[in-house]
Formats: structure tokens, sequence, C-alpha cells
């Protein structure tokens, strides 16, 4: 029973991801990971991949819900960029979504987050930009990932293998 809601969740999941744009020139690139009963999906649909869209397919009870997951407080101006499925050390399966900017990206842009697999958001930035003026220049300023540091090792992730969205 379980291998045919698994194959079910995949057909749709599939269908969800086909490109029906009409434009000729605009490309679509999307990046679908799962985790446990879900899965996420990361959509650029624009030719430069300036910004891009994540939406959560659970599979609850035999029912499939989408959920729009929108950037975290104080990272509006930013997009995801990657994500990847990590797991507990008690076994727990958690997203884990990369934001900054594209499609060129940001040396002190990279924020991390992590949603449980019904798309709560478990960590946030705020302020999104950290400053300590002990450091170098050009240093001094570093993304607020303080929560999703300690909420990583509280649930013993370890380090993410983000995977990224492919932009031109």
């Amino acid at each position: 029973m379980k291998s045919i809601s698994t194959f079910i969740m995949l057909m749709i999941l599939g269908f969800l991801c086909i490109d029906t744009a009409p434009a000729a020139t605009a490309q679509t690139q999307n990046l679908q990971v799962s985790c446990g009963h879900s899965a996420m999906i990361l959509r650029c649909t624009t030719e430069q991949c300036h910004a891009t869209s994540l939406q959560l397919i659970s599979h609850d009870h035999g029912t499939f819900k989408a959920l729009d997951i929108h950037s975290p407080q104080g990272l509006e101006q930013y997009t995801a960029v990657g994500l990847t499925c990590s797991k507990a050390t008690d076994g727990t399966p958690y997203f884990v979504v990369q934001y900054g900017q594209l499609p060129e990206g940001c040396e002190f842009c990279e924020w991390f987050h992590i949603y449980n697999t019904q798309g709560n958001l478990l960590t946030h930035s705020t302020p999104a930009i950290l400053t300590d003026n002990s450091l170098p220049d050009g240093r001094q300023q570093f993304p607020n990932n303080r929560e999703f540091n300690a909420m990583n090792r509280k649930l013993g992730l370890g380090r993410p293998r983000v995977q990224y969205i492919q932009s031109h």
C-alpha cells in the first residue's frame, strides 16, 4: 500500500513540474526534493532566473495538499536558491532551504532555514544581516544564521547538502 501511495505522489509531483509556459524563449528550471511523505518544488520560470517560487506538496491520509512557501520575514527581497532533505538524529526528516540572490548570488547573503515536512518554518533571521565591527573591513556584515545553527545542532542534522536551482 505504501508503494502505491508513493507512486501516486511521484506521478502528481511529476505532473506539477511540467512546464506549460507558451513562451518559447522562457526556460523553466525545477528542483524537486522529497522528504518523508512530502516534497518541495523550487521553480524558476524567467530566463534570467531572478526569483523562484517554492511549494510544498504533502500527502496525508490519502489526500495531497499544495502549500506555497514564502520567504521568511526579513528576507522578502531574497529568494530560495536551493534545498535539501536532512534527517535528525532521531530519524525525523526536515527540509533545509537556502535563500539568497539570483542569478549571480552574493558572498554575504546566504541564509539557511529549516522547515518540517508540513511546511512550518522552524527558524528565523531577524535581523537578516548582522554586523561585527571587530572583524576586518569587508567582513563586518554577515547573514544571520544563528537560529539555523542552533536548531541544526539541536536536531543533529549535520552539514546540509543543498541542491541548487539552475540559473543563467
